[in-house]
């Protein structure tokens, strides 16, 4: 009978004996997954599917504002490590700029500011890149 596996990484997430062969994955977490295929003749051979990459996207959250002791602000970045974040500035809170396009190195990473000095106030925010 032929059956279809669906896999997340290694980790096995269900089968599937006759057609359609669709899943529904509800609830991921917000992080990167890697999606396979294997499916299974009849004849017992089987083929796996090319991996297909999704994210789940969230938004960073910025945390610990603090000026370092060459006077410039920096603040701690929590998102998901390879995703893409937008950090932008605005001193009115309306007209805002990009400061930096980052690939996240790590859930968690520290972004300073090299222009915080020419601004008495200073609003920052965060966004996923998509």
């Amino acid at each position: 009978m032929p059956n279809v596996q669906l896999f997340s990484g290694s980790n096995h997430l269900g089968n599937k004996a006759s057609p359609p062969f669709n899943f529904t994955n509800n609830n991921l977490a917000a992080g990167n997954y890697s999606f396979t295929a294997k499916a299974f003749a009849n004849s017992g051979l089987s083929s796996t599917s090319a991996p297909v990459a999704i994210f789940v996207e969230t938004n960073a959250f910025l945390s610990a504002p603090r000026r370092a002791t060459n006077g410039l602000f920096q603040l701690t970045v929590t998102g998901i490590a390879g995703q893409t974040y937008i950090l932008q500035a605005s001193s009115n809170c309306t007209a805002w700029i990009p400061l930096a396009t980052n690939s996240a190195p790590a859930n968690t990473f520290l972004f300073t500011d090299p222009a915080s000095t020419q601004f008495q106030n200073r609003f920052y925010r965060t966004r996923q890149n998509l």
